[in-house]
């Protein structure tokens, strides 16, 4: 048998397939955090922000300084283009929206609105 390779080693594997993305770091964040067993509070202090904010922000709704980035890739041990990534402004978009309406502020999908009596409006993401 043969030994299996660590999670970073199989990551930096990867990112030679394919670059990382911003979805890639979430992801992995939010695996760390499980097998860790980490809570937001615990985080947010490390960061130096809210935990409302480190969450959006591990998440991938926020961008991070270079000092908030660095203090998650460390508690994270997350590869350099990862810590690059969290510092980058967040893409938004409605791809997945199943309402297939434009985001409102702050709310996210939001349903089209239509007239009394009308058949809703099924349109795809575009």
């Amino acid at each position: 048998m043969h030994k299996s390779r660590s999670s970073s080693a199989q990551l930096e594997g990867a990112a030679l397939a394919r670059p990382m993305k911003r979805q890639d770091v979430t992801d992995l964040i939010a695996f760390r955090k499980l097998k860790l067993g980490s809570k937001w509070p615990e985080i947010a202090k490390r960061v130096g922000a809210s935990k409302e904010w480190t969450a959006a922000a591990c998440l991938g709704q926020m961008q991070m300084t270079k000092k908030q980035a660095e203090a998650v890739g460390k508690l994270f041990d997350l590869p350099e283009d990862a810590v690059l990534l969290l510092q980058s402004a967040p893409f938004l978009s409605n791809a997945g929206c199943q309402w297939g309406a434009l985001p409102q502020r702050g709310a996210g999908c939001a349903p089209r609105i239509r007239r009394p009596g009308s058949a809703p409006v099924c349109r795809p993401a575009r």
